[in-house]
């Protein structure tokens, strides 16, 4: 059987995530990686996304490499770009997927990792975008 790949929803979803993957905040990664039923997706991205707003609200602009970037700081006080929120549309669709299947949950938690080095602000070479 063919593979169709993994999902453009899960994929954004991942991108959200890899800001807690690349600040060390592991908790909603984690909720994500084993979740043992549909209400835990729901509770760790809920969690995750009060998280980012607050840090989002907190943000302050600095200029890096010629952009104007929302910088936050994080865990340890590393300082990240601010999070990057999925659109509703993109999270909705990954809830459904999930209520039908919890390997979409896992699979954003495992990007996540992939993702985490856009958040880095030190330096261009390093940050990417989304």
């Amino acid at each position: 059987m063919a593979s169709k790949g993994i999902p453009e929803e899960v994929k954004e979803v991942a991108k959200f995530l890899g800001f807690f993957t690349e600040a060390r905040i592991y908790g909603p990664v984690d909720k994500l990686a084993k979740p043992f039923i549909y209400n835990d997706v729901v509770s760790a991205l809920n969690d995750a996304l009060r998280q980012a707003k607050v840090l989002i609200e907190s943000a302050r602009e600095e200029n890096v490499g010629g952009r104007t970037l929302k910088i936050v700081e994080a865990s340890r006080g590393r300082e990240l770009k601010a999070p990057y929120i999925p659109k509703s549309e993109d999270l909705e669709k990954f809830l459904e997927l999930c209520s039908e299947d919890l390997k979409y949950a896992r699979e954003a938690a495992l990007l996540s990792f992939t993702y985490a080095y856009f958040y880095r602000v030190a330096s261009t070479k390093e940050g990417g975008e989304l």
